[in-house]
């Protein structure tokens, strides 16, 4: 009896823990991303080099593969505070890294054929293999 006793209080107090804990907070801080999920955390390194990607985007000569991500769909409505502080600081530049795409006519293509508004796009990446990831509203 104290065996099967000791056991399921070994058991229960396994279990517990794997379903108390909670989801990890969102940073209300615009610098803070270190509880933001993966894929946010790479929007938002996106956001903030806007520049640079949009010249990578620009002289991309061989598109190898081009992935959409609507953040709309990851965060079910508004976005954290440090997402939302990124996109609205980088307005201007996300111009010019529409104007990139717009340039390239591979990417713009894309674009046309997954009927994407390309006034939706607010952040971009390359990759070293020349993989691009665009991040949509």
């Amino acid at each position: 009896m104290n065996r099967w006793i000791l056991g399921a209080v070994a058991a229960i107090a396994i279990a517990v823990p794997a379903f108390a804990q909670a989801p990890a907070p969102v940073p209300t801080d615009p610098t803070e991303t270190s509880a933001l999920p993966a894929v946010m955390a790479d929007a938002l390194a996106a956001i903030r080099d806007a520049r640079p990607n949009a010249n990578a985007i620009a002289d991309l000569n061989a598109l190898e593969r081009l992935q959409f991500v609507r953040l709309s769909d990851l965060t079910r409505g508004a976005p954290p505070a440090a997402l939302a502080a990124a996109i609205e600081a980088g307005l201007d530049d996300r111009t010019g890294l529409q104007a990139a795409i717009k340039s390239n006519p591979a990417i713009a293509e894309r674009l046309r054929a997954e009927s994407v508004d390309i006034s939706t796009v607010i952040a971009g990446s390359v990759s070293q293999d020349g993989s691009v990831i665009l991040y949509l509203e």
